[in-house]
């Protein structure tokens, strides 16, 4: 280890030529204001996560956060020193401006929507618009789970299946559930007894057969 105390270090052993180069003429990366501005103005808008935004501009996720604590802790200082004529300093200015605005609009927009149906807000989700679908559905006030959920089947099938029963009902009144099940079948719908037995009991519908203990006497027969 003692070969970190020697600077510079030995170049002729290849380890610290390497250990040089990743200790000593590794650089850091410096960022104009203008850029982190930028950054934080992206992560306070909350189109994106901070990992997403991470990403975009290859960051640290904790960097971001940093910047962004620095930026909403000096914001009142702007106001107390006045007006500047430096032209970076009025940029940013106008930057605030459009921070608040923001801020404002998304109050409102969440407000708003609080009086539509959940399945209207929903609606107005749009895969093919730049902002994500997360931030969308945060704007809407809806779960996003609810917008990929897809139900198998509508009422409308349920419908159609109850047609074709009747159909066959009012020709074979002697159909039961299997039977019609069955024959639902053949027509190509993927029905089992469960969901034909339900749509039985909606429609008030049953086979019409003998019933049992038909063949008993009457109590009264064939007393005088």
């Amino acid at each position: 280890m003692g070969i970190l105390y020697n600077y510079p270090p030995n170049l002729d052993n290849k380890y610290n030529e390497k250990l040089y180069k990743l200790v000593v003429m590794r650089k850091r990366r410096n960022y104009t204001s203008g850029f982190k501005t930028k950054v934080v103005l992206e992560a306070l808008q909350k189109r994106e996560t901070i990992q997403e935004i991470a990403k975009k501009y290859e960051l640290h996720p904790n960097q971001i956060s940093t910047w962004k604590s620095q930026f909403l802790a000096n914001v009142n200082s702007i106001f107390e020193k006045g007006i500047s004529k430096n032209d970076d300093k009025r940029e940013r200015d106008e930057l605030f401006k459009k921070v608040g605005q923001l801020q404002i609009e998304n109050d409102f927009l969440k407000k708003s929507t609080r009086g539509i149906a959940g399945f209207e807000r929903i609606a107005k989700v749009d895969k093919s618009h730049p902002l994500s679908i997360k931030r969308q559905c945060e704007l809407l006030d809806i779960c996003r789970s609810s917008f990929y959920y897809a139900p198998r089947r509508d009422r409308s099938y349920n419908e159609e299946l109850m047609a074709l029963i009747d159909k066959q009902y009012t020709k074979t009144p002697f159909y039961g559930v299997l039977r019609m099940v069955q024959h639902l079948r053949e027509k190509g719908h993927q029905v089992n007894p469960k969901r034909i037995r339900r749509l039985y009991r909606e429609m008030g519908l049953h086979a019409t057969e003998p019933q049992a203990n038909t063949s008993k006497p009457h109590k009264r027969e064939g007393k005088i």
